[in-house]
């Protein structure tokens, strides 16, 4: 039996609480979700997901994100998104850099060297074609 999708958590509903709890004599207050999900096919128990966080619309957005499987994305998720596609797409470093507002282009450079090495192949590969262009002429 396939597992049916909570609507109530689609909608972001649920039992969203306040919960506190002591640890090594520390307090700790945040606010919890548990949606039931579906049922297990071999046993029929309900399989339930939690989420916590600091306030009721994180906790909120979460179960909204997790019942459409989409993953929750960052603001920092969306600027590395950003400097990847533009470093791509054949922006320089430079401008790259003060896009981001980093104060130097090493750092920006030590943050993205994943995406460098592939560039140096390409420009390789590019310098290796203009070699062989100009040697046939």
């Amino acid at each position: 039996m396939p597992r049916k999708k909570n609507t109530r958590a689609a909608q972001g509903a649920g039992n969203i609480r306040k919960k506190t709890v002591m640890r090594n004599g520390k307090e700790y207050t945040f606010w919890e979700a548990r949606v039931t999900v579906g049922r297990d096919p071999g046993t029929g128990k309900q399989l339930r997901r939690s989420f916590s966080g600091k306030t009721q619309k994180e906790v909120r957005e979460k179960m909204q994100a997790a019942a459409a499987d989409v993953p929750a994305a960052r603001i920092h998720d969306l600027r590395h998104s950003y400097a990847v596609a533009a470093l791509r797409s054949g922006d320089d470093i430079k401008t790259v850099q003060e896009n981001l507002g980093h104060q130097t282009a090493a750092f920006t450079l030590d943050v993205y060297a994943h995406v460098t090495s592939g560039m140096k192949r390409e420009s390789a590969n590019r310098m290796d074609q203009y070699i062989h262009s100009v040697t046939k002429a």
